[in-house]
């Protein structure tokens, strides 16, 4: 499945008419970084005092699943 969604989002990325600066930017952030930002949303919703007013939710990071093997 990783490799098929790799594939499609490199070319989404080399067709989406962007300035090389930002598509090499954008490159790294998603094929070569070892962490992607996540959406936490069980923990804060664990670690809420009371009923909250609102679904809460937090920020994390997690592994790139683009650098299966290549860790």
């Amino acid at each position: 499945m990783w490799t098929i969604t790799e594939q499609a989002w490199k070319e989404a990325l080399q067709g989406a008419g962007l300035p090389e600066s930002d598509r090499a930017e954008l490159y790294r952030a998603i094929f070569e970084s070892g962490e992607w930002p996540v959406k936490l949303v069980v923990r804060p919703l664990l670690e809420a005092d009371g009923v909250p007013g609102a679904m809460p939710s937090g920020k994390g990071t997690g592994h790139n699943p683009f650098l299966r093997g290549r860790l």
